[in-house]
Protein backbone atom coordinates (compact mmCIF):
# COMPACT_ATOMS: atom_id res chain seq x y z
CA UNK A 1 0.00 0.00 0.00
CA UNK A 2 2.95 2.45 0.84
CA UNK A 3 4.68 1.48 -2.30
CA UNK A 4 1.60 2.53 -4.83
CA UNK A 5 0.51 5.42 -2.92
CA UNK A 6 4.64 6.95 -3.05
CA UNK A 7 3.89 5.77 -6.75
CA UNK A 8 0.84 7.81 -7.09
CA UNK A 9 2.96 11.14 -5.26
CA UNK A 10 6.14 10.56 -7.04
CA UNK A 11 3.75 10.50 -10.80
CA UNK A 12 1.61 13.53 -9.22
CA UNK A 13 4.64 15.39 -8.99
CA UNK A 14 6.52 14.14 -12.43
CA UNK A 15 2.82 15.60 -14.13
CA UNK A 16 3.10 18.46 -12.32
CA UNK A 17 6.52 19.16 -12.76
CA UNK A 18 5.67 18.51 -16.77
CA UNK A 19 2.86 20.88 -16.88
CA UNK A 20 4.47 22.94 -15.11
CA UNK A 21 7.64 23.37 -17.57
CA UNK A 22 5.08 23.12 -20.47
CA UNK A 23 2.75 26.62 -19.06
CA UNK A 24 6.03 28.23 -18.44
CA UNK A 25 7.62 27.26 -22.46
CA UNK A 26 4.77 28.80 -23.67
CA UNK A 27 4.75 32.08 -22.07
CA UNK A 28 8.65 32.34 -22.54
CA UNK A 29 8.17 31.63 -26.58
CA UNK A 30 4.87 33.67 -26.45
CA UNK A 31 6.51 36.84 -24.82
CA UNK A 32 9.91 37.02 -25.63
CA UNK A 33 10.39 34.94 -29.22
CA UNK A 34 6.91 35.42 -31.28
CA UNK A 35 5.21 38.44 -30.36
CA UNK A 36 7.95 40.04 -30.51
CA UNK A 37 9.35 39.63 -33.75
CA UNK A 38 5.63 39.44 -34.62
CA UNK A 39 5.15 43.10 -33.46
CA UNK A 40 8.08 44.32 -35.71
CA UNK A 41 7.87 42.94 -38.31
CA UNK A 42 4.13 43.83 -39.75
CA UNK A 43 2.22 41.50 -41.93
CA UNK A 44 5.21 38.54 -41.72
CA UNK A 45 4.96 35.27 -38.86
CA UNK A 46 7.75 34.14 -36.99
CA UNK A 47 9.04 30.78 -38.85
CA UNK A 48 8.42 28.87 -35.58
CA UNK A 49 4.73 29.93 -35.64
CA UNK A 50 3.12 26.96 -37.52
CA UNK A 51 4.47 24.28 -34.85
CA UNK A 52 4.20 26.63 -31.88
CA UNK A 53 0.24 26.97 -32.75
CA UNK A 54 0.26 23.21 -32.65
CA UNK A 55 2.32 21.90 -29.72
CA UNK A 56 0.67 25.39 -27.63
CA UNK A 57 -3.14 24.74 -29.05
CA UNK A 58 -4.52 24.76 -25.65
CA UNK A 59 -2.72 27.42 -24.01
CA UNK A 60 -3.18 29.42 -26.91
CA UNK A 61 -7.11 28.54 -26.76
CA UNK A 62 -6.88 29.02 -22.56
CA UNK A 63 -5.55 32.46 -23.12
CA UNK A 64 -7.18 33.47 -25.83
CA UNK A 65 -10.81 32.67 -23.65
CA UNK A 66 -9.38 35.43 -21.53
CA UNK A 67 -7.57 32.91 -19.47
CA UNK A 68 -10.66 30.69 -18.69
CA UNK A 69 -12.38 27.66 -19.85
CA UNK A 70 -15.51 29.50 -21.17
CA UNK A 71 -17.61 27.12 -23.26
CA UNK A 72 -17.76 28.27 -27.25
CA UNK A 73 -19.79 31.26 -27.50
CA UNK A 74 -22.17 31.04 -30.95
CA UNK A 75 -23.57 33.70 -32.74
CA UNK A 76 -26.27 33.64 -35.43
CA UNK A 77 -27.10 35.99 -38.13
CA UNK A 78 -30.04 36.41 -40.00
CA UNK A 79 -30.32 39.10 -43.32
CA UNK A 80 -30.04 39.47 -46.69
CA UNK A 81 -26.58 38.36 -48.70
CA UNK A 82 -24.95 41.22 -50.01
CA UNK A 83 -22.12 40.81 -52.83
CA UNK A 84 -18.89 41.58 -51.34
CA UNK A 85 -16.40 43.15 -53.50
CA UNK A 86 -13.08 41.15 -52.86
CA UNK A 87 -12.70 37.62 -52.68
CA UNK A 88 -9.02 37.73 -52.69
CA UNK A 89 -8.36 35.37 -49.53
CA UNK A 90 -10.11 32.35 -50.82
CA UNK A 91 -7.25 30.56 -51.00
CA UNK A 92 -6.00 31.22 -47.53
CA UNK A 93 -9.41 29.27 -46.27
CA UNK A 94 -10.70 32.89 -44.94
CA UNK A 95 -14.29 34.82 -46.43
CA UNK A 96 -16.07 37.58 -45.67
CA UNK A 97 -20.20 37.83 -46.09
CA UNK A 98 -22.13 41.45 -46.07
CA UNK A 99 -25.61 40.80 -44.19
CA UNK A 100 -27.99 42.93 -44.25
CA UNK A 101 -29.50 42.04 -40.73
CA UNK A 102 -32.94 43.12 -39.87
CA UNK A 103 -31.24 45.43 -37.10
CA UNK A 104 -27.95 46.69 -38.67
CA UNK A 105 -25.59 46.32 -41.77
CA UNK A 106 -22.47 44.04 -41.05
CA UNK A 107 -19.54 43.07 -42.49
CA UNK A 108 -18.24 39.62 -40.63
CA UNK A 109 -14.91 37.93 -41.74
CA UNK A 110 -14.34 34.09 -41.28
CA UNK A 111 -12.80 30.56 -41.18
CA UNK A 112 -14.37 27.38 -41.65
CA UNK A 113 -14.08 24.08 -43.13
CA UNK A 114 -13.20 23.31 -46.54
CA UNK A 115 -16.56 21.90 -47.45
CA UNK A 116 -18.24 24.37 -45.66
CA UNK A 117 -16.30 27.58 -47.26
CA UNK A 118 -16.99 26.18 -50.39
CA UNK A 119 -20.69 26.12 -49.86
CA UNK A 120 -21.04 28.89 -49.22
CA UNK A 121 -19.14 30.39 -52.45
CA UNK A 122 -22.30 28.91 -53.88
CA UNK A 123 -25.16 31.07 -52.52
CA UNK A 124 -26.28 33.71 -54.69
CA UNK A 125 -26.13 37.30 -53.65
CA UNK A 126 -29.45 38.65 -52.39
CA UNK A 127 -30.43 35.37 -50.76
CA UNK A 128 -31.54 35.42 -47.35
CA UNK A 129 -29.61 33.42 -45.03
CA UNK A 130 -28.92 32.32 -41.56
CA UNK A 131 -25.63 31.95 -40.31
CA UNK A 132 -24.03 30.02 -37.18
CA UNK A 133 -20.73 30.88 -36.15
CA UNK A 134 -18.54 29.79 -33.48
CA UNK A 135 -14.90 30.45 -32.98
CA UNK A 136 -11.45 29.33 -34.03
CA UNK A 137 -7.96 30.52 -32.97
CA UNK A 138 -6.53 32.78 -35.84
CA UNK A 139 -3.20 31.21 -37.45
CA UNK A 140 -1.38 34.40 -37.21
CA UNK A 141 -2.09 35.33 -33.78
CA UNK A 142 -3.70 34.26 -30.29
CA UNK A 143 -7.09 35.38 -30.62
CA UNK A 144 -10.01 34.24 -32.00
CA UNK A 145 -11.83 34.41 -35.05
CA UNK A 146 -15.28 33.81 -36.66
CA UNK A 147 -15.96 30.30 -37.76
CA UNK A 148 -18.51 29.45 -40.12
CA UNK A 149 -20.58 26.38 -38.22
CA UNK A 150 -23.56 26.24 -40.32
CA UNK A 151 -25.96 28.40 -43.06
CA UNK A 152 -29.52 27.83 -44.45
CA UNK A 153 -30.80 29.84 -47.38
CA UNK A 154 -34.43 30.91 -46.35
CA UNK A 155 -37.10 30.93 -49.29
CA UNK A 156 -38.64 34.12 -47.04
CA UNK A 157 -42.33 34.77 -47.10
CA UNK A 158 -43.80 38.14 -47.36
CA UNK A 159 -44.15 40.34 -44.07
CA UNK A 160 -47.78 39.40 -42.91
CA UNK A 161 -48.11 42.37 -40.58
CA UNK A 162 -50.61 44.90 -40.79
CA UNK A 163 -48.97 48.34 -39.78
CA UNK A 164 -50.64 49.99 -37.13
CA UNK A 165 -52.49 53.34 -37.92
CA UNK A 166 -52.77 56.37 -35.70
CA UNK A 167 -56.26 55.94 -33.30
CA UNK A 168 -58.34 57.95 -30.88
CA UNK A 169 -59.08 56.40 -27.41
CA UNK A 170 -62.42 56.65 -28.55
CA UNK A 171 -61.94 54.83 -31.31
CA UNK A 172 -60.07 52.04 -30.06
CA UNK A 173 -62.74 51.93 -27.49
CA UNK A 174 -65.44 51.33 -30.42
CA UNK A 175 -63.18 48.81 -32.15
CA UNK A 176 -62.16 46.74 -29.71
CA UNK A 177 -66.59 47.06 -28.15
CA UNK A 178 -67.57 45.57 -31.33
CA UNK A 179 -64.23 43.01 -31.55
CA UNK A 180 -64.84 41.47 -28.18
CA UNK A 181 -68.77 42.03 -28.15
CA UNK A 182 -69.39 39.58 -30.79
CA UNK A 183 -71.14 36.49 -30.77
CA UNK A 184 -72.40 33.18 -32.71
CA UNK A 185 -70.56 33.03 -36.23
CA UNK A 186 -69.70 36.37 -36.53
CA UNK A 187 -67.30 35.80 -33.05
CA UNK A 188 -65.93 32.42 -35.02
CA UNK A 189 -65.09 34.13 -38.24
CA UNK A 190 -63.33 37.13 -36.32
CA UNK A 191 -61.38 34.47 -34.24
CA UNK A 192 -60.37 32.70 -36.98
CA UNK A 193 -58.94 35.52 -38.62
CA UNK A 194 -57.16 36.25 -36.01
CA UNK A 195 -55.17 33.13 -35.12
CA UNK A 196 -54.34 32.69 -39.08
CA UNK A 197 -52.97 36.38 -39.06
CA UNK A 198 -50.99 35.40 -35.56
CA UNK A 199 -49.84 31.92 -37.42
CA UNK A 200 -48.47 33.49 -40.19
CA UNK A 201 -46.42 36.81 -37.86
CA UNK A 202 -45.10 33.68 -36.20
CA UNK A 203 -43.95 31.57 -39.40
CA UNK A 204 -42.52 34.64 -40.81
CA UNK A 205 -41.07 35.88 -37.33
CA UNK A 206 -38.91 32.53 -37.49
CA UNK A 207 -37.83 32.43 -40.49
CA UNK A 208 -36.70 36.34 -40.75
CA UNK A 209 -34.84 35.77 -36.97
CA UNK A 210 -36.15 39.33 -36.14
CA UNK A 211 -37.13 38.26 -32.13
CA UNK A 212 -33.70 36.50 -31.43
CA UNK A 213 -33.17 39.13 -29.14
CA UNK A 214 -36.29 39.43 -27.29
CA UNK A 215 -37.27 37.05 -24.43
CA UNK A 216 -39.78 35.00 -25.84
CA UNK A 217 -38.37 35.74 -29.24
CA UNK A 218 -40.84 35.23 -32.09
CA UNK A 219 -43.35 32.95 -29.22
CA UNK A 220 -43.62 36.43 -27.44
CA UNK A 221 -44.20 38.56 -30.10
CA UNK A 222 -46.90 36.81 -31.53
CA UNK A 223 -49.69 37.21 -29.48
CA UNK A 224 -48.67 41.36 -29.42
CA UNK A 225 -49.06 41.29 -32.84
CA UNK A 226 -52.63 41.87 -32.57
CA UNK A 227 -53.30 45.55 -32.81
CA UNK A 228 -56.29 47.93 -33.62
CA UNK A 229 -55.46 47.92 -36.87
CA UNK A 230 -55.75 43.64 -37.14
CA UNK A 231 -58.77 43.90 -34.91
CA UNK A 232 -60.45 46.50 -37.45
CA UNK A 233 -59.83 44.33 -40.62
CA UNK A 234 -60.99 41.30 -39.13
CA UNK A 235 -64.32 43.35 -38.97
CA UNK A 236 -64.56 44.22 -41.82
Amino acid sequence: MRKLISLIIYALGVLTLLIGIYVSTFYFTRNKIVRPYEADNDNKTHSIRSIYNVIYYPMRKFVANGSSFQPEKRDVYYGTLKEYSSNSSKERGHRYAKIDTPDSFMSIGFTGKQSILKEFDEIKYGSYVRMVFGSALSKKHDRFINRLISFEVIDLMDDPRIEDEDYSEEQVQQIQDIYFGLKGESKTCVAKFTRDYQDRVLEHCLQAGYAQHIGGGCYHLSPYSVTTSVRKLALE
